[in-house]
């Protein structure tokens, strides 16, 4: 899994690109941290799954990177190398998580390239 890679492909006007603190490759986890807390829209994601389908994806929020973490969503990801637009209808945040859920075989990989949280 890939963090910090610069996309080729611009995301979507309006939104704001966040820093990745935290990236677990054994659990899959990515941690993202907003700077402040932030009303999220939604978000953009921007990467590719070795597998049939498109791997499964959970959101999380919390104040802090410790938790208490709240399960905000679940969606389908990283179906194709381009970028994937989720709308979110959640609370304020500062802190949010993503886990890639593994699928498949051993050799089951992927990589996110860019993730950019849109907020009011």
């Amino acid at each position: 899994m890939s963090c910090g890679h610069v996309p080729t492909v611009a995301p979507p006007r309006r939104s704001t690109p966040c820093v990745c603190v935290r990236a677990h490759r054994h659990d899959k986890w990515l941690i993202f941290d907003l700077g402040e807390e932030r009303p999220l829209l939604g978000l953009s994601i921007l990467g590719v799954v070795d597998s049939f389908a498109p791997a499964r994806a959970v959101l999380e929020l919390a104040p802090s990177p410790e938790g208490p973490w709240r399960r905000v969503g679940r969606f389908r990801a990283l179906g194709r190398l381009k970028w994937q637009h989720v709308t979110l209808d959640v609370p304020a945040a500062r802190f949010c998580r993503m886990y890639i859920r593994r699928e498949g075989h051993a050799t089951f990989r992927h990589e996110v390239h860019g993730v950019v949280f849109h907020v009011s």
